[in-house]
């Protein structure tokens, strides 16, 4: 007698790929949660163009900026021809000698008109009438920059700002450093903050000064000063320009002062 062997039955498991997971279960493939450019393609309009729109925005108001600054300087000659115009009638009419010459009587027309036009308080308007003579006559590569629209108002200010300093008696010496200048701070200006691109004047204006620091120091100094500013809620701040090393020791003095008053407040209740 043969006993019969046991049959075993092995049942193959088929899985249905369409099947929903059981809930709580983990995704076989998460969902991407970073943007590529399968997700970039989707969005209208692209990133891209977004981004472009933005800097082309800027480029205009960088343009419009040059173009406000061309119409001031025209302007500025025009009335240059209209002050020497009134000289010459004062002149032929003669007669008793007015307060201002027509020439400072025009200037001072002029700028009340731009500071009337623009809503700008005096000062401003007179630093505006400047920095627009001095694009137009001084620092063409700033001006051609900042038409181009590749700098804006702000960075050709700061150029401004530095050059203004480069004055020495012999004209054609003063001509041939704020070139220097320009030819080494333009460039940066493109890629640099305005922060980083006032540093960076700084320390170029030190080098091309045809003048040594001894004697702009001299001059500095004359121009020492101290500002007043009102501020809100009962505050205000003050401003002292003068000799770096006094200006210092005042800084100092004033920053330990405070710290030891702090340090002898009763502690609150």
């Amino acid at each position: 007698m043969t006993a019969e062997e046991p049959s075993e039955v092995h049942a193959e498991s088929t899985v249905d790929s369409t099947a929903e997971p059981p809930p709580g279960a983990p995704p076989d493939n998460p969902p991407e949660t970073s943007l590529n450019p399968r997700h970039l393609s989707l969005v209208e309009p692209s990133l891209p163009e977004v981004y472009d729109a933005i800097r082309e925005a800027d480029r205009e108001m960088n343009r419009a900026a040059a173009k406000r600054a061309a119409a001031i300087y025209g302007a500025q000659r025009v009335l240059a021809d209209v002050g020497r115009a009134r000289a010459e009638a004062a002149e032929r009419a003669g007669g008793p000698r007015p307060p201002w010459s027509p020439e400072e009587a025009t200037k001072e027309e002029f700028t009340c008109e731009v500071g009337a036009l623009l809503r700008l308080p005096r000062r401003t308007a007179e630093t505006l009438i400047e920095a627009s003579r001095t694009l137009a006559e001084e620092l063409p590569a700033t001006r051609d920059a900042l038409t181009s629209g590749v700098i804006s108002y702000r960075h050709a200010q700061v150029i401004m700002e530095q050059a203004w300093g480069i004055r020495v008696d012999d004209p054609v010496a003063a001509a041939r450093a704020r070139a220097v200048f320009e030819d080494v701070l333009v460039p940066d200006a493109e890629f640099l903050t305005v922060a980083k691109l006032a540093d960076r004047a700084r320390r170029v204006r030190e080098r091309t000064h045809p003048e040594t620091i001894t004697a702009r120091h001299q001059k500095s100094v004359e121009d020492r000063h101290v500002v007043f500013q009102a501020l809100n809620d009962g505050m205000a701040s003050l401003y002292l320009t003068g000799d770096a090393e006094k200006v210092q020791a005042a800084y100092h003095r004033t920053l330990d002062t405070a710290l030891c008053l702090q340090g002898r407040r009763k502690p609150a209740p």
